[in-house]
């Protein structure tokens, strides 16, 4: 009998029994109690041990070797903020054959819940055998349980095989594996089937994720330099959140290789149905180590309509039209140099409550380096006339410098019950555009417009803010709209861009309806900035008549 203490409540060693010390074997029972293992922990130089257990043992010679049938207990066992409770485990047989079984629960940060299982562990050519009869584990608030008995073989020399080792998700789906890996070869692979994306919907609740998705990995080769090789399928993928609601739903097909020598390649497609399809590839012949480089593109055509028209259903904005992606990067892999070309074809906007139409668009936008060039887009309106746009942009600089010019030439954008215009227009932003520094200046000139004074308004017409009375209002008018109290929000800032426009009317202006008829003309300068603009001149009334 003898026993050992450490303090006086850390932990108590005690055994009692009988021990042939020529067979070093024992017949007896022992019994170990760990009362604080954070103490224990400190004492032998760790930190973050936390916890209880009991450790209960009956121990016995069986057929020549020491057999055993131990009991583990911890209602707590913690390491490093993550925590297991409830702990039951049990082992039973000899250093050679035995049984197991655990159970318990986890928590703290770690995404453990219930678990369980139950196998056994024998010797095998000089090696160990584990068989796992079940096992059963909440992950992540999902339920996994074993498909089947499998066997982990663990070989002579840090080999490892795997046999029929299949997991069933709560959720859906399946995940298979089998092979062996080392000590000198690999030949493994994993299979997933079927795994419902939604499952990560608690981990992206912005998203909420739909569709299934399949894939496999092979791993074969020297274990020193192995070859990898990864197929994955996407069915329905989607996002079921609010803002998702219409989007088309895609297909991926996906494929990876990792050859011995370390480089990689990888290709992707995905198709998003009647709104195009993508394909992506990406190579890196030196793999991922410090010298890496990458040579990526991304080539495809989509449709413009089905993607937009989800985020415009609850107005009147449409657009349509396709764009044609020829997208290319290469350089080292930690800063590589983008470069290719989007075509703009058949684009067209339209808003019918506004009564803007802007169709036939056409042009490119270029792609070099951190700079995108606005290669001649060009729309045309009703009438014939044509708006284009070019020049470049830096949006990766700060500020996002611009160096954009807008040519108009007898543009009429808006045709509505309310009025319509033509006008010619010379306008260049030029400098940062989201710091000061930034201008826009040209010219404007307005070829001839009317507009109507209606008989009603529909209600969805705005309220304009900012309005002052001058003087006394006619009897019945109605008050302007209260201004809105102070550090109310007032909608998003304007860029601090100065302005330097002129705006004249080589032919008039015309405003009819309700009895009005006038002609007005003149010259307006705008300066100051977009959220301040100082406006300077007018527009005078050339001639006109009111009958009431």
């Amino acid at each position: 009998e003898a026993s050992l203490t450490i303090g006086e409540d850390l932990a108590r060693l005690a055994a009692n029994g009988l021990l042939d010390t020529t067979a070093l074997l024992f017949a007896g029972e022992a019994r170990l109690e760990a009362r604080d293992l954070a103490r224990l922990g400190r004492l032998a130089g760790v930190e973050g041990l936390a916890g209880r257990l009991t450790l209960a043992a009956q121990l016995a010679p069986r057929d020549g070797a020491q057999g055993f049938d131990a009991r583990l207990e911890a209602p707590l066992l913690g390491y490093g903020g993550n925590a297991i409770a409830g702990v039951a485990a049990t082992a039973a047989g000899t250093p050679a054959s035995l049984a197991w079984t655990l159970a318990g629960s986890g928590g703290g940060d770690l995404p453990l819940g219930r678990f369980s299982g139950r196998g056994r562990i024998d010797a095998a050519e000089a090696g160990r055998r584990i068989e796992l009869a079940a096992l059963e584990a909440q992950l992540a608030g999902e339920a996994l349980r074993l498909a089947g008995p499998a066997r982990v073989t663990l070989a002579p020399g840090g080999g490892i095989e795997i046999g029929g080792l299949g997991i069933l998700i709560g959720g859906g789906g399946r995940l298979q594996a089998g092979g062996r890996w080392g000590p000198e070869r690999a030949e493994l692979t994993a299979t997933l089937t079927a795994l419902p994306l939604a499952l990560a919907g608690r981990f992206l609740p912005d998203v909420q994720p739909t569709g299934t998705l399949s894939g496999q990995a092979r791993v074969t080769g020297t274990v020193v330099r192995p070859e990898v090789r990864v197929t994955l399928e996407g069915r329905q993928i989607g996002a079921a959140a609010a803002w998702a609601r219409g989007l088309p739903t895609l297909g991926l097909r996906a494929e990876a290789t990792l050859d011995a020598n370390g480089a990689a390649e990888a290709r992707a497609t995905v198709d998003a149905g009647p709104a195009g399809r993508l394909i992506t590839t990406a190579r890196l012949p030196r793999g991922f180590g410090a010298a890496a480089t990458i040579a990526a593109t991304a080539d495809g055509s989509i449709d413009l309509a089905p993607l937009a028209a989800p985020f415009l259903a609850g107005g009147a904005d449409r657009v349509t039209g396709r764009a044609t992606l020829a997208l290319r990067a290469e350089g080292p892999l930690a800063a590589p140099r983008p470069a290719g070309r989007i075509t703009l074809a058949g684009l067209a906007y339209r808003n019918a409550e506004f009564g803007v139409r802007v169709t036939s668009i056409n042009g490119a936008i270029l792609a070099d380096g951190d700079r995108l060039t606005l290669q001649e887009i060009r729309g045309r309106t009703s009438g014939g006339g044509t708006i284009t746009l070019a020049g470049t942009i830096d949006p990766f600089a700060p500020g996002f410098p611009a160096a954009l010019t807008l040519t108009a030439r007898n543009a009429r954008p808006v045709t509505s019950p309310y009025g319509t215009g033509a006008f010619n227009a010379d306008l260049r932003l030029e400098g940062p555009v989201t710091m000061p520094g930034g201008r826009l200046g040209g010219r404007v000139a307005i070829l001839g417009a009317e507009l109507r004074v209606p008989e009603t308004l529909p209600a969805s017409t705005p309220v304009l803010a900012g309005v002052r009375t001058r003087g006394t209002p006619p009897p019945g008018a109605l008050p302007p709209p209260a201004p809105p109290p102070a550090g109310a929000a007032t909608g998003p800032a304007l860029p601090p861009i100065g302005l330097a426009v002129t705006i004249t009317t080589p032919q008039p202006i015309f405003v009819r309806g309700r009895g009005i008829e006038a002609e007005l003309g003149g010259t307006v300068r705008l300066g100051g900035t977009l959220a301040e603009p100082v406006p300077s001149g007018g527009l005078t009334l050339r001639r006109g008549t009111l009958n009431i």
